[in-house]
């Protein structure tokens, strides 16, 4: 299996913009009320109505994606599979095609236990 550190730094970040771009999208049919997203400096910053935040940041260096969920207490580390195209967290049990806890599907169940919606991500 092939690994984001096999990726250049450019590749990374265009990869990197387009989940926080497709996760910011998913925000403009959620109540801000609820839960709400913003920029901020280079990461996306998530405030709930409980007042839990959740951020996730590009990683150059490791060629990762991190997503520290605070009402969990919980990060997350994932790396672009270059075989399955995803990006996964492979020291995580929920096994996606590409070897471990893939990206999409932890934020979406985040997102449903702490709103209680259904998050869209296409």
């Amino acid at each position: 299996m092939k690994n984001g550190a096999e990726i250049t730094e450019a590749e990374f970040r265009n990869l990197a913009q387009e989940v926080f771009k497709r996760i910011d999208r998913g925000f403009g049919g959620i109540d801000p009320d609820v839960a709400e997203c913003e920029w901020s400096q280079g990461a996306l910053v998530i405030q709930f109505a409980g007042g839990s935040r959740t951020v996730l940041s590009m990683q150059p260096a490791v060629r990762q994606i991190w997503i520290a969920m605070g009402a969990k207490g919980r990060a997350y580390h994932f790396n672009w599979n270059l075989d399955a195209r995803v990006w996964v967290d492979p020291d995580h049990a929920a096994k996606a095609a590409g070897g471990g806890a893939e990206l999409f599907d932890i934020f979406r169940e985040h997102m449903r236990e702490l709103t209680g919606l259904d998050f869209d991500l296409k």
